[in-house]
């Protein structure tokens, strides 16, 4: 959590902690009173992701994709814009304080994400251990959604009637 007071601008915070990917904010304007914000942190994630998903000026390729729990999933930004990857559901701000963040209790659920901007060739890495749906947009183009579906592979055995 940061806060500081700074004259009236436009600003961005860059946050970089040893063991977390780098962060930076959207521009945050400031008029004469102090600024407060919550800066999610994610880990570094050391395995190689499984799955990468690219960010462009159309938005998400894939826009769902299905997964095991465990999978490592990248977001590359091909574009030329700076783009996210913020998740909707859960969303940021929901659920208890998750050592994954650097903010203070009502901090985001442990399965929340926000990638921050990301430059053209830049990724985000994020571990899906957690079964469930986890739908994700790009907050520089919010029309742009996609989906992740965490789930444990199904095994139907045939059954046979004498």
């Amino acid at each position: 959590r940061f806060s500081f007071f700074t004259p009236p601008g436009t600003y961005q915070l860059q946050v970089n902690k040893p063991g977390f990917q780098p962060y930076r904010s959207w521009d945050i304007v400031v008029s004469n009173d102090p600024v407060t914000r919550d800066v999610p942190l994610t880990p570094i994630v050391a395995q190689t992701p499984n799955y990468t998903i690219t960010i462009g000026p159309d938005g998400f390729e894939s826009t769902v994709l299905v997964v095991r729990p465990g999978a490592v999933i990248a977001w590359l930004n091909t574009d030329t814009t700076p783009r996210t990857s913020t998740s909707l559901t859960p969303a940021m701000g929901e659920g208890e304080a998750s050592v994954a963040y650097a903010s203070a209790a009502g901090a985001a659920s442990a399965d929340a994400w926000d990638s921050g901007l990301l430059d053209m060739g830049d990724r985000y890495v994020r571990q899906l251990i957690t079964e469930g749906v986890y739908t994700y947009y790009d907050a520089e183009n919010p029309a742009s959604q996609a989906t992740v579906i965490v789930e444990m592979a199904r095994v139907y055995i045939p059954i046979t009637m004498r």
